[in-house]
């Protein structure tokens, strides 16, 4: 019976020893769940501030488009009145190369007509 006493006494102490290890591992997973929620926590406040930061420059840059809109319809304007300036120097201009074209035949009439005279003149 002592040699089943200390089979008996082992297999008490095997299994004090396997519940004292999954009490430790249990304590251990309680701690490791701990310590990733309290980098979850940290995540979430890390990635609060980012959406805090992110939504400042979103806010940044719609104003910044809302400015560039209305340099765009500015300029647009600015494009409509140079390309309508545009349009009446090109009508000028025809204009002009037409007034030019009837003094240039009014000269050579001046000179055909002193051809002729000077003829008549002479003869």
């Amino acid at each position: 019976m002592t040699g089943r006493c200390k089979s008996d006494k082992d297999v008490l102490e095997r299994d004090d020893e396997s519940e004292s290890t999954k009490q430790v591992t249990a304590m251990t997973g309680r701690v490791f769940s701990d310590i990733e929620s309290c980098d979850e926590e940290l995540a979430y406040d890390e990635l609060a501030a980012s959406y805090k930061g992110l939504y400042a420059r979103s806010a940044e840059i719609s104003k910044m488009l809302v400015e560039q809109k209305k340099i765009n319809s500015q300029l647009l304007v600015e494009r409509s009145n140079h390309l309508a300036k545009n349009s009446e120097l090109n009508d000028e201009i025809r204009l002009l190369n037409s007034q030019l074209e009837h003094v240039k035949k009014q000269v050579r009439m001046m000179r055909t007509g002193a051809g002729v005279l000077d003829k008549i003149i002479e003869g």
